[in-house]
């Protein structure tokens, strides 16, 4: 996937700003599941809905993993939001993200990583540590 310095330079303004639509804020850390999984798949950072109008989502999967799904938002949740990839985009259907907290964290989401966590854990207490961790990565 071409991405250029433009592209990664909008991320990191994204995030800078932490630019809310309401449903989405791109300044949070995210865990997301791919439609009919059962587990989360991985993390999302500067997560945008509407990257230059591209009809779809944007979001960077630490450390450097830039990703553009074609579809649309669908609902915020108690947790976070959902989005539908079109039936021709990667994992069409609906996926769910879900905010992370240093407590989701530590209690669910750590398992995530290929160490547990642990290694995560060790570096961080709060949300913000968190978040700024995973950044950190890029």
């Amino acid at each position: 996937m071409g991405w250029t310095s433009t592209t990664k330079t909008h991320f990191r303004e994204v995030s800078d700003m932490a630019k809310q639509t309401g449903i989405v804020d791109s300044g949070k850390l995210y865990a997301y599941r791919l439609p009919g999984e059962k587990k989360f798949f991985d993390f999302a950072l500067k997560v945008d809905p509407d990257y230059h109008g591209f009809k779809g989502i944007c979001f960077v999967s630490p450390p450097r993993h830039p990703h553009m799904i074609k579809g649309k938002l669908g609902k915020k949740t108690a947790t976070g939001f959902t989005f539908i990839a079109d039936k021709d985009a990667y994992a069409p259907g609906e996926w769910e993200f879900v905010e992370l907290t240093y407590e989701n964290f530590r209690d669910e989401f750590c398992k995530i990583c290929m160490d547990g966590g642990e290694s995560v854990l060790a570096e961080v207490s709060n949300t913000e540590e968190l978040i700024e961790f995973y950044r950190n990565l890029e």
